[in-house]
């Protein structure tokens, strides 16, 4: 028998367990937040004061529209 266990599909997880899968830090999350990087209600989502959702295809989409750096700096 097999270990392994499937994956679900994730929409919405907690800003700490997207933090905590993809490694960033809870101040750039915030920060994109705040400048207004990422939308409400399509890339996060508050539903409480101390309750911050991340919507996991929506801001892998938003990391996949970015330019990669190596190809903007100069040599």
């Amino acid at each position: 028998m097999s270990n392994v266990h499937p994956i679900l599909a994730l929409e919405w997880i907690r800003a700490e367990r997207y933090c905590e899968l993809k490694g960033e830090p809870m101040f750039t999350i915030k920060e994109r937040i705040r400048d207004g990087i990422w939308a409400s209600g399509k890339h996060y989502k508050r539903t409480g004061p101390r309750t911050l959702w991340i919507h996991w295809e929506n801001t892998n989409e938003w990391l996949n529209q970015q330019p990669h750096t190596e190809l903007s700096q100069a040599a």
